[in-house]
């Protein structure tokens, strides 16, 4: 992988925990709607079929680019440490006070919170105007089997749980004085308070910075929901990010520059926070700190967090790759496997060019398909990036790429097992939303 924020000439390797290498003759140029490539054999090997994905951020022209825009420092592009606290926190109050739950109103995401049982607790009794919105931040109340429950005003309302992220309540418009929690079973934390999207933090409180990391170089389309962050890690602790997009990511691929078994960590919204997996190996996803348990997007919309682990947050240098949904362009999502010939079919609103599928429950490869290779169905040749191995073609990983989505053909266990879930990250051929003046074709 080849990026214009590390330059030309520095390659990292999807099947490899070694850092980044120099290749002088791999890629030699970016231009405006072409690259130049060397006669490196990985790039350029004689009588070599060799397949390209190329994915457009915001332009090289500087050390920090937006929508093609060069600017020479972070802060001119909302990316230094703390450029992103105003307008997050409400400090008018110390809204613990009289109250045992000074945890959730510190803006802390990355510690323990205020406890909540299954009896009613204050929050605050401290008055504060509300137009249309309350949120709780909570730490481990499955949507599936909890329920949080806050009175205010004398009113109780009741919402799903969540993991590591925010549950909302709508209420009217109202000076409030009086805010309780609790939980439907069991107990866990609280760990903050928003009032129509600001987080109450205690007057007297230093809130955490947002960003605590500022990156030391960007490259950031917002148009088309794809930026790539340079930093270097805090080395100890949980640190928040700014990735420059207009809403928090759903697929993040990370990797340490410099660490001879740095392996590559992988955030899909498909999963949870606490979630991570492996682009470089076929273990299963599983319970990791690389993302700090906290969903992106939670702390502020612009930054998303990692945490105390090597793969993510050490003192060296890294790279993530950053995407979200963009109706019509891209899509990142799950399903759940069958095992049936007639395999699921899921909507993109889009014909793909490219979709990364990944089984998270076993050791299963990632597969990557695209309609270049592939230009008619049923779609079955695929390269696995964790394997260092040429190109397969398998009716065992069939499947059809249609004008609106793509439908399973197969009832094996990488792409179609039961009760599975599978990810899945897809790229439209032609925009439907006319972001580059294309339209989709049907197939």
């Amino acid at each position: 992988m080849v990026d214009s924020v590390r330059g030309v000439g520095k390659a990292l390797m999807s099947d490899r925990d070694v850092g980044e290498q120099t290749e002088a003759t791999g890629v030699l140029s970016f231009g405006h709607n072409q690259i130049t490539i060397g006669n490196d054999t990985p790039y350029n090997g004689s009588s070599n079929d060799l397949v390209l994905w190329s994915w457009k951020a915001g332009g090289n022209k500087n050390t920090f680019n937006v929508d093609d825009a060069g600017y020479a420092t972070a802060a001119e592009v909302n990316m230094s440490v703390g450029s992103l606290n105003s307008g997050v926190y409400n400090q008018d109050e110390v809204w613990s006070q009289g109250t045992s739950a000074s945890a959730a109103f510190n803006g802390d995401f990355f510690s323990t919170g205020f406890g909540v049982g299954t009896g009613f607790a204050d929050l605050t009794t401290k008055p504060f105007t509300v137009v249309s919105q309350i949120g709780i931040w909570v730490r481990d109340f499955p949507p599936d089997g909890y329920n949080v429950i806050i009175e205010y005003n004398g009113v109780k309302y009741t919402k799903p749980g969540a993991i590591s992220d925010w549950v909302y309540f709508d209420v009217p418009a109202s000076t409030n004085t009086l805010l309780r929690i609790k939980c439907s079973a069991s107990s866990d934390e609280c760990r903050a308070v928003s009032v129509d999207g600001v987080v109450l933090v205690d007057n007297g409180v230093t809130p955490p910075s947002l960003p605590s990391i500022a990156p030391s170089a960007a490259t950031v389309g917002t148009k088309q929901g794809f930026s790539i962050i340079k930093y270097t890690g805090a080395g100890s602790g949980s640190s928040s990010l700014p990735h420059g997009l207009l809403q928090p990511p759903n697929f993040i691929i990370t990797k340490d520059l410099d660490s001879t078994s740095g392996w590559w960590a992988v955030y899909h919204s498909g999963l949870r926070a606490d979630k991570c997996g492996y682009l470089n190996d076929s273990q299963a996803f599983a319970t990791h700190a690389f993302w700090a348990g906290v969903e992106p997007g939670s702390q502020t919309t612009g930054v998303y967090s990692i945490g105390a682990n090597a793969n993510t947050n050490s003192g060296n240098n890294f790279i993530s790759y950053i995407w979200h949904d963009v109706p019509g362009l891209q899509k990142f999502g799950s399903f759940v496997g069958n095992q049936d010939p007639e395999g699921p079919f899921v909507e993109l609103g889009f014909r793909p060019a490219i979709i990364i599928f990944r089984q998270i429950n076993n050791n299963e490869p990632w597969l990557i398909f695209d309609s270049t290779r592939s230009p008619y169905n049923p779609t079955q040749r695929y390269i696995m990036p964790n394997l260092p191995n040429g190109e397969y073609d398998s009716s065992s990983y069939a499947f059809d790429m249609l004008s609106n989505g793509f439908k399973l053909r197969v009832d094996q266990g990488a792409m179609n097992d039961l009760d599975d879930t599978i990810v899945f990250a897809a790229w439209a051929e032609s925009p439907m939303n006319n972001l580059y003046g294309g339209q989709s074709n049907a197939r």
